[in-house]
Formats: C-alpha cells, sequence, structure tokens
C-alpha cells in the first residue's frame, strides 16, 4: 500500500514538473483569414489582436466557408504558438491543429480562420476600436 502511494507520489511529480514550454506573444506572427463572409471580419479581428499586445502581419479570405473558427499553428508541431492565441480568445483546443508551412513560418506562424462562430470569440466591442 505505502509502495503504491509512492508510486502516485513520484508519477503526479513526474507530470508536474515537466515544462511547458514558454511562449512569447511578440513572437507570434498571424495571419487572420475571414472564413464567412462577413464583411470586414479580418480587419476588425487584426484590431482586436494588436490592441491586446499580437503581432498581425496580414490579413484576407478564405476561399471556403468555415462554420468553425480555426487555429493553425505552422511551426511547432505541439503548436504551443496557436495554443496560446486559442487559450487568449477561448477557442477550444479541437480546433487548433499543427499545419507545416516551413516556407511561410518566417513571416507568419500562426493562422487563425475565423469562422460563422466569430462572435465567441472576437468581442462587438471591436467595432469601437476601429
Amino acid at each position: 500500500m505505502v509502495l503504491l502511494i509512492v508510486m502516485g507520489i513520484s508519477i503526479f511529480y513526474k507530470f508536474r514538473s515537466e515544462k511547458t514550454p514558454k511562449v512569447n506573444k511578440e513572437e507570434i506572427r498571424i495571419l487572420i483569414l475571414n472564413g464567412c463572409g462577413e464583411p470586414k471580419l479580418a480587419k476588425r479581428g487584426k484590431k482586436f489582436l494588436e490592441f491586446s499586445g499580437f503581432n498581425v502581419v496580414d490579413i484576407g479570405d478564405t476561399s471556403h466557408d468555415f462554420t468553425e473558427t480555426v487555429v493553425a499553428d505552422h511551426k511547432y508541431e505541439d503548436k504551443r504558438n496557436a495554443l496560446f492565441l486559442a487559450k487568449f480568445l477561448h477557442i477550444p483546443k479541437h480546433n487548433v491543429v499543427y499545419v507545416k508551412d516551413t516556407l511561410m513560418q518566417d513571416v507568419m506562424n500562426v493562422t487563425l480562420i475565423l469562422g460563422a462562430d466569430y462572435k465567441k470569440y472576437i468581442p462587438d466591442t471591436v467595432r469601437a476600436i476601429q
């Protein structure tokens, strides 16, 4: 019984001591794409994220409609940068993906595609800071 408790505590401390990779939000370079056709949505998202201290390098539109907002990390397989942005915006982890893009990762390393559910993540108050 004591052995099981000791093993449990050691496993707990092993997982607890594993460090989460450090993320510096100023180093995250974001491409925002309007994935739902809402006029000026990418621009609104850009204003909101820049106001919050993020580096948005470009905006645009997708050629397909997205029902859900997606965040893609193009640099790290562990998705650390995309997860950081997703956590800030309260986007669920299952909407965060890794898409390797070695050609563009020096220019932008995260893509935020704003889907039809964007109102959950980009506040209406963004209109006030435009």
